[in-house]
Order: structure tokens, then sequence, then C-alpha cells
């Protein structure tokens, strides 16, 4: 019997531009930082039952009923400034600069690859140098109505990004499974 070789992984991009919207430079990488909440989600959606995750502040919410049905409203990406590595209990960026709600393609094929991006662009009015990106979700908390944001993934760059000022950068996420 075949070996099953699925991989679940999370890609990123990073597009740095000036205050023209001239490309200075573009940083491709796969993740290695998802963080708890994203296995809470996970685990929820997939096991069918409630789950809770971390928002920004430390604070905790429940975000999926008993059957695993969440509220979702969008996805943001941020940029920050600290180097500082991570580990899995964290839930907010080290030093977030800037954040942007996202853009969220609909899943698409490449081969034995599903993926979909999420896109998102962040502009800085003053000069910064960039040494850090996450992603998160925005899931309505406690089925209240009241959006929250919970940081799924937050990765160091190789090395810092300086973005001048008035210029910015374009964030991408692309999660995928290949089978």
């Amino acid at each position: 019997m075949p070996m099953n070789k699925t991989k679940v992984g999370l890609l990123y991009e990073v597009t740095v531009f000036d205050k023209d919207g001239k490309k200075i430079k573009t940083v491709k990488g796969e993740s290695k930082s998802w963080v708890a909440n994203m296995g809470n989600l996970l685990r929820g959606v997939f096991a069918g039952e409630a789950a809770g995750c971390q928002k920004e502040n430390g604070s905790y919410a429940l975000v999926l009923d008993s059957t695993g049905r969440g509220d979702f409203d969008g996805a943001k990406v941020m940029d920050g400034s600290s180097d500082l590595a991570g580990d899995v209990t964290w839930y907010s960026m080290g030093t977030k600069e800037g954040e942007a709600v996202a853009t969220v393609t609909l899943p698409y094929r490449e081969g034995n690859t599903v993926k979909f991006d999420v896109t998102g662009v962040i502009t800085h009015s003053t000069e910064v140098v960039i040494k850090e990106i996450g992603l998160a979700v925005m899931v309505k908390e406690n089925f209240s109505g009241v959006t929250s944001t919970f940081l799924v993934a937050r990765d160091v760059l190789p090395s810092p990004i300086t973005v001048p000022a008035g210029g910015g950068l374009t964030v991408k996420y692309t999660p995928y499974v290949s089978y």
C-alpha cells in the first residue's frame, strides 16, 4: 500500500515598494511559525467541537461553537520590527508596525497541490525596518457580533527589510495542501 504523502504548509512572499510604487525587493519563504491559535482552529473545525483562541491583547475568546463552526470575518497581514524568535504560544507580533485587511482568493489547484492566497498591502509614512510578518484571522468572538483578530502565523524574516518613507510592502501568505 502506498504511503500517504500529504503535506500542509504555508508560504510567504513579501514585496517592498517605494512611495512611487516601484518594486525594491521581494523575499519568499516557507513559514515555520504556525502558532497555537491555528492549531485550536483546525482542531475545532476538523473535530467538530468548540474552540477558543487568544486575542492580540492576551485575553481568550470562544470562536468556534460545539459543532466546529465559526463566524469568520476576514484576514489581516501584519508587519513588525522585532526579530525575537517566537514559539507556538505567541498570540501577537513581537513589535507590530502596521497591518492591513487582506483579500483572500478562492482555492485553486496546481498539480497535486490545492492552495489559496491571503494578500494585504501595508504602507508606512516614515522609514521603517521590518523584521517580522504575521497572518491573522478575524472572527466574531463568542458569536456576539464583535470581531477580534487572532494571530495564526508569525515569521521572522531571514534578514531585515527597509521600507522607505511613503513606501510599503505587499505581504502574501499562501496556505496549501499537497497530496
